[in-house]
């Protein structure tokens, strides 16, 4: 298969979305428990538009924390990539797309590649690694993970993290991030979640 080519934002839709969710983050920011009813209808009209429940008055509480109403209304205008059959080379070229262009279209590659391989935890593979990977090892190590998963389950991607987590452990030269990386792999295991 090929990578899907990625959508283009209406640019209607973008500015309706931007003025939507700007209502909501000026109600719901300072208190997610908001009876404001202009930023609750903008809520509602959100999620019909875009099809996701998810985008709830806490999102929008929330939203100024990672970006702005622009940002979520350009990510949120493309809409839901659906989970596709992704090859070696398509993943490796979401990775690089995701690594070089980042945005809302690098955002859609991601969720792409989440739908693809729920289980494979894509975000910690490409941005918070056990090492420095080029998008192909990083393609490589999200399809370990998937034919790990088709055959122990998640205990089975589990003890290969815990597995990559201990080696970085070991490593007296490991990066400060690949460390800390480790220590939360090894800690989580350890509280059983």
């Amino acid at each position: 298969m090929t990578v899907p080519k990625l959508p283009k934002a209406k640019k209607e839709l973008v500015a309706q979305l931007t003025e939507l969710a700007t209502t909501a983050v000026n109600a719901f920011w300072m208190n997610p428990d908001s009876l404001e009813r202009d930023a609750k209808l903008a809520v509602a009209e959100i999620q019909r538009l875009t099809g996701v429940a998810d985008y709830d008055e806490f999102y929008f509480h929330a939203l100024m924390g990672w970006g702005s109403p622009e940002e979520f209304a350009a990510r949120a205008a493309l809409g839901i990539p659906a989970a596709a059959d992704l090859d070696r080379s398509d993943i490796a070229a979401l990775v690089e797309k995701i690594a070089t262009s980042p945005g809302p279209e690098a955002d859609y590659c991601q969720e792409l590649l989440e739908r693809s391989f729920p289980y494979a935890d894509v975000s910690d593979a490409i941005h918070w690694p056990d090492r420095e990977r080029t998008s192909e090892e990083t393609a490589d190590e999200i399809l370990l993970r998937k034919a790990l998963f088709e055959s122990g389950g998640a205990d089975a991607v589990r003890l290969h993290l815990v597995s990559l987590a201990n080696g970085v452990m070991a490593d007296t030269n490991a990066p400060l991030w690949a460390q800390t990386w480790a220590e939360t792999v090894v800690g989580k295991n350890r509280d059983g979640h």
